[in-house]
Formats: structure tokens, sequence, C-alpha cells
């Protein structure tokens, strides 16, 4: 089996005691060979990808998920969400300057105290230079390339 054809491995570590005695992993690829599910005992995390791509969509977890969206003409993450439930734990949103370097992210969610924003500086051959927030001069960063 290879491309073109969905497959699944189980496999199996046996013998021990409690807790490792026998433990089973499934992992399942769809028809492009991308991994599309792993599975044990406690659940299973599936994951999708955006069509005609290897660019990963979202995963999903009995307790958590996670979606991810992509620059339409590369693969450049403009956002990420972590969710629980319902409830948005995480979410970062990216934007970049126009010679695709990261020029600032957005973080919100109900691990923040607050939604805040962070502006990211290069020196002129591309190096991360310092990162301002607007909202927490204590998560300011000024970096010293050496």
């Amino acid at each position: 089996m290879g491309l073109g054809s969905a497959i699944q491995v189980n496999c199996r570590i046996k013998g021990g005691t409690a807790p490792t005695a026998d433990y089973e992993v499934t992992y399942a690829y769809d028809n492009a060979g991308r991994m599309n599910s792993v599975a044990d005992s406690s659940g299973a995390f599936s994951y999708s990808y955006l069509t005609n791509s290897n660019l990963l969509a979202g995963m999903t977890e009995p307790e958590h998920s996670v979606a991810y969206s992509h620059e339409p003409t590369r693969n450049g993450i403009t956002s990420l969400e972590n969710k629980v439930g319902p409830t948005t734990v995480s979410k970062y949103d990216y934007t970049v300057n126009r010679i695709g370097r990261r020029a600032s992210r957005a973080q919100s969610g109900s691990a923040f105290s607050a939604s805040s924003t962070d502006a990211f500086a290069y020196n002129g051959v591309g190096e991360l230079t310092g990162a301002d927030n607007n909202l927490n001069n204590a998560l300011d960063r000024i970096l010293t390339c050496v």
C-alpha cells in the first residue's frame, strides 16, 4: 500500500504491568499519504488538511481543537486558534510585511488577562531585533545580534 490508498497501522507494546501493560496505538492515513488520525484507549486525534495541500487545517481530540488559517499564496500561517469546547483558550493572528517577515502577532482568549498585540522589528539583514507589546512594556524585547 502507498499513496493513493488509505492505510491503517496498529502498533502494540506488550508486556509489563499496569500502567505499562499492553498499549495499542492506531495510525491512519488518507489517500494522499497524510496522517489523518492517531488513536489509543484514551481517544483519537484527527487531522485535517487544506484541499490539494499538505498544510494542516486543523486538529481535534477529545478535549481540545486547533484551527489553522494560511496565507492564500504561500504556506505562512495567518491564524491559529486553540479551543476547549466552544471556549477559545488562545488565538494568535499574524501579519507579515511586504517581504513576508512576521510583522505582528495579536493574541487573545481566556489564557490571557487581556488581548494584546506584539509588533516585530528587524535590522537591515533581516534579523529580528525587537518585539513591542502594545499593553505591557514588561513583555517588550530588544535583541542584539553579535
